[in-house]
């Protein structure tokens, strides 16, 4: 049986077949769809396991959410944990949105959210995760205050040093130095929410997490892409991205598969490894290889040769 991969309309009737081929090819990912009454797409939501399971196992237990769900292993690489495609950004739509990810993740994982200040994700966090620690980018929170008082000198400067200080001695000091109209808007917002020295410990000092560009690409020119193939594109990537992170070393032999090892003379970072008893779990050598080495993720096959899912949910256009 033929299939439409890259008609608009039909990539909608057929994208139930695709998300049960998902499930086929990576067994127990997540794989939502919802519709109104009149059958009519509305959102869908992807978490692949293996991603999951890097997720819970060996990376950071802090998720920024802006566009997609992304997370940081311990050598600061981006991950995006899972993925949604839907027609509308609303509170409804984010908070449906949130309620996947946790089930992804589980109910009793201890995890981190940070959002941007106004995103209208920002407002769901609490309904869905009312126990976790919700804190802003100090992007956005600088943002937002220089669209509250205005441009004035050294507010950037003086506003990442308060933001960075470690101490509360040192992040008083310059605090103070920062105009009172600045003042004023960030103990508005709370410390907690975006300083380090006010930082609960489970944050793991996250100021930002950087979307990679490829996805906020995505995220602002998908309008009239057919929907298997936008989603298609996005598993390929974070199946790239897991395949790129996989070096293999040989210490006796003085090898890597990155070739810099050999060519230099030197030691590559991949063969750097830190004290494992001076450091977090997450920032072992060992987890960062686990993180990636494991978890295959498997290819979605062709539209040839999916399998037909009974039964098959109806799935008809947006209007």
């Amino acid at each position: 049986m033929s299939f439409s991969y890259n008609d608009y309309e039909d990539s909608f009737t057929n994208l139930p077949i695709y998300l049960y081929n998902i499930q086929r090819a990576n067994p127990h990912s997540y794989t939502y769809i919802k519709t109104n009454v009149m059958d009519r797409f509305e959102l869908c939501f992807v978490a692949i396991r293996c991603v999951i399971n890097a997720f819970i196992g060996c990376m950071l237990p802090v998720i920024f959410i802006s566009s997609v769900p992304v997370a940081i292993d311990g050598n600061n690489n981006t991950t995006s944990i899972a993925f949604g495609v839907g027609v509308a950004n609303s509170v409804n739509s984010y908070t449906w949105f949130l309620m996947r990810l946790k089930d992804a993740i589980g109910a009793g994982t201890e995890v981190v959210l940070i959002t941007n200040m106004g995103d209208t994700i920002a407002s769901c966090i609490g309904q869905v995760f009312p126990d976790a620690y919700h804190g802003y980018s100090s992007n956005s929170v600088l943002n937002y205050c220089q669209l509250r008082i205005g441009q004035s000198r050294n507010l950037d400067y003086l506003f990442f040093r308060v933001c960075k200080a470690y101490i509360t001695q040192d992040f008083k000091q310059t605090f103070s130095k920062l105009s009172h109209g600045a003042q004023e808007v960030l103990h508005n917002i709370g410390h907690m929410k975006w300083a380090r020295a006010y930082f609960p410990n489970i944050r793991w000092n996250v100021l930002n997490i950087k979307i990679p560009e490829f996805l906020m690409v995505l995220s602002v020119s998908q309008h009239n892409v057919p929907i298997i193939t936008l989603m298609d594109v996005i598993v390929q990537h974070i199946q790239q991205t897991f395949a790129e992170r996989c070096v293999m070393g040989d210490m006796n032999r003085h090898t890597c598969s990155c070739g810099k090892w050999r060519s230099l003379g030197i030691t590559c970072g991949h063969a750097l490894v830190a004290a494992p008893d001076m450091v977090q779990i997450y920032y072992r050598g060992d987890v960062f290889r686990t993180t990636y080495h494991t978890r295959n993720m498997n290819v979605v096959p062709p539209p040839s040769e999916w399998e037909i899912p009974k039964p098959l949910s109806a799935v008809l256009i947006p209007m």
